[in-house]
């Protein structure tokens, strides 16, 4: 794995090594009430027992880089460590797949995907994906069965997300390309995710604890690319699950 140009570490949220040793040691005076509740929301609620402590790391968190992980396939070795993550384009990935791989299609095969794209891609499906990279931010959100779609197929949601899965333009696109996981360092000050950055963290070490405390996983969004400086490792998909 790569480390920061900038010398400044990187976060990984499901380790509790993340959080700071002050916060720590509140936990650990904590303990017995982390035994005691199944859920992290609870705790760190605004009025919960640990919501100052997760303000606090909330604020460490944005200070720093945060390990993420991107579930895609990927059409040659290299190609993501050379050129990093591109925000997504929907109609400029749509061109660019018709001329990187147009050869693979019949002339019906291409009149379906332009088809299925522009029934699907409205408004509405537009909005939560242009200009956005998303990623996991803990390994086992990376691998879960919502994932599974984007190991599938080449091409991510752009391409593929309308296509049936028998059709034969889907067929093919999943034969293009490996299933990788790209790591990659996202400003903690510019993702935005669906639960707090803190509280999965909090939920990790809660869950070192108190093992049957539920998981609270999470994915980021970042608008922008990832430049390749900030891919840190590009882990083929069997490796990364073993």
């Amino acid at each position: 794995m790569k480390t920061s140009d900038e010398g400044q570490r990187i976060l990984r949220l499901e380790d509790p090594d993340t959080i700071p040793p002050g916060i720590r040691r509140h936990l650990e005076r904590k303990k017995e009430l982390l035994r005691a509740t199944p859920w992290t929301e609870q705790l760190v609620r605004h009025d919960g027992p640990l919501s100052e402590a997760a303000e606090e790391l909330s604020q460490h968190l944005r200070a720093h880089r945060i390990l993420g992980y991107h579930c895609t396939r990927e059409i040659a070795p290299g190609y993501f460590a050379n050129n990093g993550l591109r925000a997504t384009n929907l109609d400029q990935h749509q061109a660019e797949l018709l001329r990187v791989c147009g050869d693979l299609f019949t002339a019906d095969e291409v009149a379906y995907l332009r088809a299925r794209w522009g029934m699907y891609f409205d408004s509405g499906q537009r909005k939560g994906r242009e200009g956005l990279v998303w990623a996991c931010l803990t390994r086992q959100l990376a691998v879960s069965s919502g994932t599974e779609r984007f190991f599938k197929a080449y091409g991510g949601e752009a391409i593929h997300m309308p296509l049936e899965d028998d059709s034969p333009a889907m067929i093919k696109l999943m034969g293009v390309g490996t299933p990788v996981i790209v790591e990659v360092a996202l400003p903690g000050d510019r993702i935005i995710t669906g639960y707090d950055m803190a509280w999965c963290a909090l939920n990790s070490y809660h869950r070192t604890v108190n093992p049957s405390a539920h998981p609270m996983e999470s994915e980021a969004r970042l608008r922008g690319s990832v430049p390749a400086e900030d891919v840190l490792a590009v882990v083929p998909l069997p490796q990364f699950v073993a």
